[in-house]
């Protein structure tokens, strides 16, 4: 199946779940530390323009217009942002369903946020240097993925007989979160290792300004789930 095809599959379910307050990672760790930062750089500026690349259902997109920042959010699955524009409406938000091989923006954006979207992107290089084109000189780009390093322990493929860490590859799995399994939905993306990440970063002209490692406190085996990384054009 492909990738826009999982997730037209699983988008009203994975909504639900998050309004619901049932996925503790977006809510507990993913969403604030995108808002803060946000605000740490932009605060200041209300006028400011940000893209959410590869938005799926437009939570996020909509907590960050909640804050006055213009925001467009964008997504390849079409269902997504049909429920995107169904669930979420403000003066300064707006959605496209489009790649962005196929915008052509008006626009530099002071920001792009890639909230758990760049490892389900298949032509990581490609993408990156069009977000590098669509900022704005200083611009930002926030990033939050998987772990490489510890998203194949928490999803269960670290042992697999194909699985290399140092090679790209795709995986597919049930979905789940921290407190749930979707069964009866498989969703794929793309590991990497850490330096494909990070020289892909260098190749399409950003520079990294900071990162950190995630991961929820209360885990009873705490490791870092989610990686963190500030970008700047």
């Amino acid at each position: 199946m492909k990738i826009i095809d999982e997730w037209n599959h699983i988008a009203k379910e994975r909504l639900i779940d998050r309004l619901n307050g049932n996925d503790r990672s977006y809510s507990e760790i993913l969403l604030p530390k995108m808002l803060s930062n946000i605000n740490k750089y932009y605060s200041n500026s209300s006028s400011c323009s940000i893209l959410d690349f590869g938005c799926g259902t437009g939570e996020l997109t909509f907590e960050v217009s909640k804050l006055s920042y213009n925001i467009l959010g964008l997504d390849i699955s079409n269902y997504s942002i049909e429920l995107a524009n169904e669930y979420f409406r403000n003066e300064n938000l707006s959605f496209l369903n489009k790649s962005l091989f196929e915008t052509d923006f008006k626009i530099n954006f002071e920001c792009v946020i890639a909230n758990m979207s760049l490892m389900d992107t298949k032509d990581l290089i490609g993408n990156l240097k069009l977000i590098h084109k669509a900022l704005k000189i200083d611009g930002k780009l926030l990033v939050t993925i998987t772990h490489p390093s510890f998203w194949p322990i928490y999803w269960d493929y670290f042992n697999d007989n194909d699985f290399n860490y140092n090679k790209e590859s795709r995986i597919t799995r049930t979905f789940k979160t921290q407190n749930k399994i979707f069964e009866g939905y498989k969703t794929s993306h793309f590991h990497r290792p850490v330096s494909y990440y990070l020289n892909s970063f260098i190749e399409t002209g950003f520079k990294v300004v900071a990162t950190e490692e995630l991961g929820h406190p209360e885990d009873n085996l705490w490791y870092p789930r989610f990686l963190y990384l500030e970008l700047e054009k």
